[in-house]
């Protein structure tokens, strides 16, 4: 990995590679320590002996754990309570070793990403499947459930502030919208989107997820200004348009 950073002249890396996931990395909990922990330590050891300028390291909101704030600050304990958010947590102190010795590491704490090529088919993927095929979606408990949703063309464009953004003044950095939204309010929104998609939503929380209603990203558009520009009801119709 040095040799092929060093051949090309890499002055930048956004780490993403992972097994993602609270569900995935619980299924097959080894292979995904493996690819995520020391994965990344193979990421992060190359980019110093390659002099990388900066590493931007797609880290996650699961770090967080369940703190109980409606608001959810950089400077929250890092309580995760599954091993993905375990494996998260780790890279980002893992990190603290090479940043000693001189590599400009930040953690871009993602909140929850959706939208077209995102690769991981969690809520709404399902409900945007069931729109565009004339389904009708079925979620038995979770219309209570509070989300940070964040489209991927925003998420995209947060790495990329943080990857070139001069005189950053931290090492974590929070991206998502800022704002809390329920599952009902997804269904909501996309039933006025596509009128004759309907669903059947029961109310309460996740029971595999804990809530973390909302992301501070006032620390992300401090430094970089940086800030989400696409709402919910965009997001959907551009994610519904791919379908």
């Amino acid at each position: 990995m040095v040799e092929v950073m060093a051949r090309h002249g890499v002055t930048h890396v956004v780490h993403c590679a992972a097994i993602a996931g609270v569900a995935s990395v619980a299924a097959d909990l080894y292979t995904a320590t493996t690819v995520n922990i020391s994965g990344s330590v193979a990421v992060l050891d190359a980019a110093h002996q390659a002099g990388v300028e900066r590493v931007v390291d797609a880290s996650s909101e699961e770090v967080y754990g369940a703190p109980g704030f409606d608001v959810i600050g950089e400077d929250c304990p890092l309580t995760p309570i599954s091993a993905y958010g375990l494996h998260k947590a780790t890279v980002e102190r893992l990190a603290e070793y090479w940043v000693e010795q001189g590599l400009d590491y930040i953690a871009a704490r993602m909140s929850w990403v959706y939208g077209p090529g995102f690769p991981r088919d969690r809520l709404p993927s399902p409900w945007l499947h069931d729109a565009a095929e004339g389904r009708e979606s079925r979620l038995d408990a979770g219309g209570d459930h509070r989300i940070d949703l964040v489209y991927v063309d925003d998420a995209a464009r947060a790495l990329v502030a943080l990857l070139y953004s001069e005189d950053l003044r931290h090492r974590a950095y929070n991206v998502g919208q800022g704002v809390p939204t329920t599952l009902y309010d997804v269904a909501s929104t996309l039933h006025r989107l596509r009128p004759a998609w309907t669903a059947s939503i029961g109310p309460g929380t996740l029971s595999d997820l804990p809530e973390r209603p909302a992301l501070s990203v006032e620390r992300i558009r401090a430094d970089t200004g940086w800030v989400a520009r696409i709402p919910l009801a965009a997001g959907l119709t551009a994610s519904l348009e791919t379908r």
